[in-house]
């Protein structure tokens, strides 16, 4: 909870001197920490950047790729999508062939979500990712199977 609580502080003194305990829950051994902590990472990246997390979109994506829990990878591709999108896209194409829908419902919609948005910058990308649209249209849930039909049709 106190994870949760830092997401929400916005003082750069306060966060500055927790920066290598946040980074050491990101291998924390209960999931819901370690889920909790990439948020964390993220909202802070959000914040101040560069200043006080200058590495953290190569933490993530360190962290997204050993990480086995649903929701901390959900949360870990949330701040690639938003801070890194070369580095979501480089780990999308590494684990496509594994099928997208095994990482949860939650991920999917994360990447419908950055399907929509680059293909709204340059609808020429659309054929980037129709093979995962298509992996997601025979989801076991019926909103990742709607989002990923809209996303072909829009």
């Amino acid at each position: 909870s106190m994870l949760r609580f830092l997401c929400k502080v916005k003082d750069e003194e306060i966060l500055g001197p927790l920066i290598p305990s946040i980074k050491s829950c990101l291998t924390h051994r209960h999931s819901y920490v370690r889920k909790s902590a990439a948020l964390c990472v993220f909202h802070i990246a959000k914040l101040h950047g560069e200043h006080l997390l200058p590495d953290g979109p190569d933490l993530i994506a360190e962290f997204l790729a050993a990480e086995t829990d649903m929701a901390a990878r959900r949360n870990a591709f949330l701040m690639l999508i938003n801070e890194n999108e070369q580095f979501a896209f480089e780990f999308l194409g590494q684990h496509i062939q594994e099928g997208i829908t095994q990482f949860g419902d939650g991920f999917c919609l994360l990447v419908l979500e950055l399907t929509r948005r680059v293909c709204r910058r340059d609808p020429t990308q659309k054929s980037r990712f129709v093979r995962v649209l298509f992996q997601m249209l025979s989801s076991n849930s019926a909103a990742v199977s709607y989002e990923a039909a809209w996303t072909l049709v829009s």
